[in-house]
């Protein structure tokens, strides 16, 4: 299933944050194995930068299949610090809310928070079980088996709560614009 929109086209304009493009090397490409991504910093002026992934797998098998950015974040020396389930509320598109994983990280002194989540068959989904739940049931019942993981993360410079909320005022900026690539055409 492809995507409503190829990545590359997401805003660099989100309200008043301004993104700019990073890239990701071809061997680490080759090994994510995915079909779209992109990677972007985004700032505002008002605090820490954001960094997004969006890695898309138009087709999830053996070997290419997401998996949980715990285990990355900590294969690269990253700590984990506590994780919770966060229920966002959006105040723009058709979808009023959504539950991401909220995850606090720590590598030497650096804090890093990070939001991820999984957006498959126009679900966005939090668990990674549910996730995988799901893309079982997609491709039994409508043949298909793409997805998305989500990432979203900045650095913790003032306390972890005034990190969050900037946070969240980012993803309430970038859901209404995800949601536009990922459109669910089985419907």
């Amino acid at each position: 299933m492809p995507l409503a929109k190829d990545l590359i086209q997401f805003p660099y304009r989100l309200g008043d944050w301004q993104g700019t493009n990073s890239v990701i090397n071809d061997k680490v490409l080759t090994i994510l194995g995915v079909e779209d991504y992109l990677m972007r910093r985004y700032s505002n002026g008002d605090g820490p930068d954001i960094w997004i992934y969006v890695g898309y797998y138009e087709s999830q098998e053996e070997g290419d299949i997401i998996h949980s950015p715990k285990n990355c974040l900590k294969g690269n020396g990253w700590i984990p610090i506590s994780s919770s389930k966060e229920r966002i509320y959006l105040t723009k598109g058709p979808i009023k809310s959504v539950e991401i994983n909220r995850y606090l990280v720590q590598k030497g002194l650096k804090k890093d928070l990070v939001a991820y989540f999984y957006y498959s068959g126009g679900r966005v989904v939090a668990n990674d079980y549910l996730y995988r739940l799901g893309l079982t049931r997609d491709l039994i019942f409508k043949k298909r088996s793409d997805g998305a993981l989500v990432k979203v993360s900045c650095s913790v410079t003032t306390d972890e709560i005034q990190t969050w909320q900037h946070l969240v005022s980012f993803l309430q900026e970038f859901f209404p614009a995800l949601n536009e690539h990922f459109i669910d055409q089985s419907v």
